[in-house]
């Protein structure tokens, strides 16, 4: 048996557990024990507590979806926005697989907080909200050495002296579109 044929027979248990789990949820939400959840849900939903419960889930929505999605939260866009203020228009900003520690306490288990690149004018900017926001300015033409390696996936910075990160873990095309960017005119 070889390793695909075991991750198929996987993918496939997981498929029909799905069906199962739904076609079982389907069935006790349309019986009594579903109506009594959904009376208690509405019941919750009245009550102090529920409001205000429902109240922190708007506010959180949005910071829950974009990360979900891969976009930027509100509060990283406005701190991006008050670093670009007054620089041209960034040629493009990227999401990295890197993180910086931004001074959250949950940041020890979860790593950090993300960063994301930017490159404008003649800097590339390297930003993270948090506490205590990562903001890094490195100048184009200090990064004219950089390069993508392929096999660990990183963006390797060239030596800046300003730099406190080296290393970006980004995708194929993120790297490359950031290395035409800063001229080295490919990889």
């Amino acid at each position: 048996m070889t390793a695909s044929d075991i991750v198929r027979s996987l993918v496939g248990f997981a498929v029909r557990l799905c069906r199962s789990a739904r076609e079982v949820a389907a069935r006790v939400s349309a019986g009594p024990a579903g109506g009594a959840a959904r009376s208690a849900w509405g019941w919750f939903r009245s009550t102090r507590v529920g409001r205000r419960f429902d109240a922190w889930l708007a506010g959180h929505h949005d910071y829950v979806l974009n990360r979900f999605k891969g976009r930027m939260t509100a509060r990283e866009r406005r701190l991006m926005q008050r670093v670009l203020q007054g620089m041209p228009e960034p040629d493009c900003v990227m999401r990295t697989g890197s993180r910086a520690d931004v001074g959250q306490w949950w940041n020890q288990w979860l790593g950090g907080g993300r960063l994301w690149l930017a490159m404008a004018g003649a800097e590339l900017l390297l930003v993270a909200h948090g506490k205590r926001p990562h903001v890094e300015r490195i100048p184009r033409e200090s990064l004219g050495a950089s390069q993508y390696n392929q096999v660990t996936g990183e963006l390797v910075l060239a030596k800046a002296a300003n730099a406190a990160l080296r290393k970006l873990r980004v995708s194929p095309v993120d790297g490359w579109l950031v290395i035409k960017l800063i001229g080295n005119g490919g990889i």
